[in-house]
């Protein structure tokens, strides 16, 4: 008959996680296996778990200490976010009231029509030849600086379509300044 000495972290006394991820090594259980047959090899046996448990240490020490420094930093950025001064709402100069929010001036669309401001009476005259929706391209593309794919939400078509009345608008004028000369 033979005993079942090939793992005993299997049997029902080697509960403990430590034990049982001790023996999972084979040269761990080799040893355990000599360990009762020589004095000399229960001493070694004894110092190998003496290593692996300081082994087993030192990697948890070394997983807590990895957790902890994240979960430090986590924190530190949460803190930031919430605790860092708005730079625009401070004081340029200590005593003044004068922000850099007041210095940055925002970036104002023009007023007014695109043809309004036509100098050209050449230009102006050929103006008339085009269709509200040319003119409205236009002062939307040149005027207040939309994309022909802004115009195209705006004015529910196609880009394409706004890209052909752009091109028309700007053939038509072309067209009645070379005539004009």
């Amino acid at each position: 008959m033979r005993k079942n000495f090939g793992n005993p972290a299997r049997k029902k006394g080697f509960s403990d996680r430590l034990i049982r991820g001790f023996y999972q090594d084979p040269s761990h259980r080799r040893l355990q296996m000599e360990a009762r047959q020589s004095l000399a090899k229960k001493r070694e046996l004894e110092q190998s778990f003496r290593e692996f448990c300081v082994e087993v240490q030192w990697w948890s020490y070394i997983s807590k200490v990895i957790q902890h420094a994240a979960r430090d930093k986590i924190q530190k950025q949460k803190k930031d976010q919430f605790q860092m001064p708005l730079i625009l709402d401070q004081p340029i100069e200590e005593g003044s009231a004068e922000t850099l929010k007041d210095r940055v001036k925002a970036r104002e669309k023009p007023t007014g029509s695109l043809f309004a401001q036509v100098k050209n009476p050449d230009l102006f005259q050929s103006c008339e030849h085009l269709t509200d929706k040319q003119r409205q391209v236009l002062d939307l593309h040149y005027q207040q600086g939309l994309t022909f794919r802004e115009i195209a939400k705006e004015m529910r078509v196609t880009p394409q379509a706004i890209s052909k009345t752009h091109r028309n608008a700007v053939k038509i004028l072309r067209q009645a300044l070379e005539g004009g000369r």
